[in-house]
């Protein structure tokens, strides 16, 4: 098959025929001698030959940037890829994997709590109040006073740290996969649409995040950390996540 090289480069510009003499070994020899013979019947200055070149070398760098980056992204996909089989493909472990989860685990149940203060902000301020305001919202807010106790203990790699954590986390998991079940059956909608955007994904999006806790807590490395054995792990996680539940029917279909 042959190729009209001498008719197609008439319409290249001067830096694309620079680039198939100065990079031969892309192209077929046909083609390098058609863009030799094309740039030698154009009769270029030196000032032309030198604009097509710095066009060209720019054209180079931004392909090779372009690599560049692409390469590092693929770098940050396989360091990522990498940590993902170090925590979680067996015979992978590290020393340092249970200190990192109970970190992780902590950082994320410190984010929901000042997210729930957040929410409950006019409750805090009820507390400067007197008379029964200050009961009502002392008790409301006593569940997150716990918990801020808990996640101290937690940080501190106090047995009783993970004992309140998990008894939470449990509680909470079976709470919200009662909800996810149980909604269905109630007479009324228990769970609206509404303009903030609440909803059933918004449920099982928190469900999902409960219970990747619940999955870290329970690892044998974390475990280790705070000398929790396996039959007062299955206590708790059972015993709670099926109270959640219970608490979940109560309020749906009672």
């Amino acid at each position: 098959m042959e190729y009209p090289f001498e008719q197609r480069y008439k319409n290249f510009s001067i830096d694309e025929l620079l680039e198939v003499i100065q990079f031969p070994d892309d192209y077929v020899p046909e083609a390098v001698m058609a863009a030799k013979a094309e740039l030698s019947l154009r009769q270029l200055t030196d000032e032309q030959l030198a604009e097509a070149q710095s066009v060209l070398d720019e054209r180079k760098s931004q392909i090779r940037k372009k690599q560049e980056l692409k390469q590092r992204q693929m770098e940050v996909v396989s360091d990522a890829l990498d940590s993902i089989a170090r925590e979680f493909i067996p015979g992978q472990t590290e020393p340092q994997r249970g200190d990192r989860l109970v970190k992780i685990i902590g950082i994320i149940c410190s984010i929901m709590v000042l997210a729930a203060l957040y929410q409950n902000r006019y409750l805090i301020q009820m507390v400067s109040r007197d008379g029964l305001m200050l009961v009502d919202a002392f008790a409301s807010l006593l569940p997150l006073v716990i918990w801020i106790i808990a996640i101290i203990f937690f940080f501190m790699r106090k047995k009783a740290g993970w004992v309140m954590i998990g008894i939470i986390i449990a509680a909470t998991a079976g709470l919200m996969i009662g909800q996810l079940i149980l909604s269905p059956l109630a007479p009324e909608p228990f769970i609206q649409y509404t303009d903030s955007g609440q909803s059933n994904a918004t449920l099982l999006l928190g469900t999902i995040l409960v219970l990747a806790l619940n999955y870290g807590l329970i690892r044998m490395e974390v475990r280790e950390i705070f000398n929790v054995s396996t039959s007062l792990k299955n206590k708790i996680i059972i015993t709670f996540s099926a109270l959640g539940f219970l608490l979940a029917g109560v309020f749906i279909l009672g």
